[in-house]
């Protein structure tokens, strides 16, 4: 129980408040938790790991508290032959000095009250701060992740992909009246700003369809070419070797002339390789603010979005064709 007081001197009163927690709720993965991402193919894109992570609620007599912490986020490239075996992790958390513990890679608390009276999902305090991080890609990377979002939508051409079908159209669109749902209302909302280094390298594909987790090795690319004809395609994995499987959905990215794979070729082949271009973004706060939840994440959206627009010069001053000047 926290009693808390407060007086005012000139009107000589006191506010006396009890503030009793009900029950506290606490669960920690010290092992942490793993996701993997596989393919059409069998083939193993990503590994996504978070280690140490603890979640704990507290609910009190007027407000609930949530605080999540994760100690270390990596992402690795579980594509054969990668030339960043590493995705994503904590770029300063790595140097660890003697008598001292490294801050969590990501940290996230809210407190939200528990009086229903303003009619309102009413937030006490919301914050977010995630340390320095790092991503490494290469261009097969990119172009297995845009295979793996593919959708097959029924009675779509399988030679357009949705981008085109849009521009095509000549239907205006009818207007949807926006349902707005719950109201928010946060006395403070705050997203620290955070420091992403970038680092890109393009790599030699070949265009045989398929896997493009094989796009880079001439004897699977071969044998995804010849088993093609009979309705199958080369998935090669490190565990398994070269493995036949059935193909139900056509070619692969590598061969889709879609408009998302054509503008990311364009521009990785513009831009070339890039080497720890430092992209800073800005924090984001928010004070006595009452919104729904799209119009709150369409203004989450368009501050990431411009921050990201000016750090643009970043990028591009990072690539190798101009000398990477930035770095």
């Amino acid at each position: 129980t926290q009693r808390t007081s407060r007086s005012n001197p000139e009107d000589r009163f006191e506010v006396v408040e009890d503030e009793r927690t009900n029950f506290m709720f606490r669960l920690a993965l010290e092992g942490g938790v793993g996701i993997s991402v596989i393919n059409r193919y069998s083939s193993e894109i990503l590994f996504a790991t978070l280690a140490d992570v603890e979640l704990k609620c507290t609910d009190s007599t007027s407000n609930q508290t949530f605080r999540l912490s994760v100690k270390w986020i990596q992402i690795d490239n579980q594509i054969y032959g990668a030339l960043f075996p590493i995705v994503l992790y904590p770029t300063m958390l790595g140097a660890v000095t003697a008598g001292v513990s490294s801050p969590p890679a990501l940290q996230a608390v809210v407190v939200r009250s528990k009086d229903r009276s303003y009619g309102v999902e009413y937030f006490k305090y919301a914050s977010v701060l995630a340390q320095e991080m790092s991503i490494e890609l290469d261009e097969d990377f990119l172009y297995a992740l845009l295979d793996f979002v593919k959708f097959n939508i029924p009675g779509r051409d399988t030679n357009l992909d949705n981008d085109t079908l849009t521009m095509l159209s000549s239907a205006i669109p009818e207007v949807k009246a926006q349902d707005e749902g719950v109201q928010l209302y946060f006395e403070f909302l705050h997203i620290q700003p955070f420091k992403i280094n970038i680092s890109f390298m393009r790599t030699q594909r070949l265009d045989v369809g398929g896997d493009p987790t094989t796009a880079r090795y001439p004897q699977v690319a071969l044998n995804a070419r010849n088993d093609t004809s009979a309705g199958m395609v080369a998935s090669y994995t490190p565990e398994h070797g070269l493995a036949a499987v059935a193909e139900h959905t056509g070619e692969g990215v590598a061969s889709t002339p879609g408009v998302v794979a054509y503008a990311m070729n364009v521009l990785t082949m513009a831009i070339g390789n890039i080497n720890e271009a430092p992209v800073s973004l800005n924090a984001l706060i928010m004070q006595n603010v009452r919104v729904s939840m799209p119009v709150l994440t369409d203004r989450m959206q368009k501050h990431y979005s411009q921050e990201v627009f000016n750090q643009v010069y970043k990028v591009v001053g990072s690539a190798n064709f101009l000398g990477n000047p930035v770095g």
